[in-house]
């Protein structure tokens, strides 16, 4: 992922109307551009005069609730969680694993993860300007394919035409002994396609 504002260049192409940019809706009308975040942040009060998260949550596993079911609660959860799937699925890879471990509390969130699930909202608002970034541009230089009898020579200085990495941890699920996987492909430096799941 790469920083960059696309905000104000859609929002001039667009001349009006809805698009996609970040990983949020944006809708451009005569008064300026809403987005999808912005929403979400005012319907659940997720403002902060101290600043957003610079990284998600340190928990791979959120333990099931043992507290009484409130439905407005998971209502809330619901609608946060539901609104994290597009934008885990399609356009933030970095927040893949976050929504994983939050979709597996959908029917009975506690309090803790409620407030796990603010917090992730809060770290996609205050990085709202990272997005995937698709280019032309790419210097050939900095693209390679790697022969195999080569394979020991690949540096961190050029990257891949093509490129693929996976990993696992086994039984980290500690009630259900479940293994948590995940995976991303890149396509001359563009995330592609990624998973992180249980």
């Amino acid at each position: 992922m790469q920083l960059g504002n696309p905000v104000s260049s859609a929002a001039a192409l667009c001349g009006g109307g809805s698009f996609l940019a970040g990983g949020y809706s944006y809708a451009a009308g005569q008064s300026g551009v809403f987005t999808t975040a912005a929403l979400l942040r005012r319907k659940f009060n997720l403002t902060s005069d101290k600043g957003y998260p610079d990284f998600l949550i340190k928990e791979n596993v959120l333990p099931p609730s043992t507290e009484e079911p409130n439905s407005k609660r998971t209502k809330i959860y619901q609608q946060l969680v539901g609104s994290l799937a597009y934008i885990a699925t399609f356009t933030r890879p970095d927040v893949a694993r976050a929504h994983s471990v939050l979709a597996r509390h959908l029917a009975n969130p506690g309090q803790k993860h409620l407030y796990a699930a603010i917090y992730c909202w809060r770290y996609l608002i205050g990085k709202r300007n990272l997005a995937l970034k698709a280019s032309g541009t790419q210097n050939k230089k900095d693209l390679f394919v790697i022969p195999v009898e080569n394979a020991d020579k690949y540096t961190d200085t050029v990257e891949p035409i093509f490129y693929g990495a996976s990993d696992a941890a086994y039984a980290d699920e500690p009630d259900t002994r479940r293994s948590s996987k995940g995976y991303l492909f890149k396509l001359y430096g563009l995330s592609v396609d990624w998973k992180a799941a249980i």
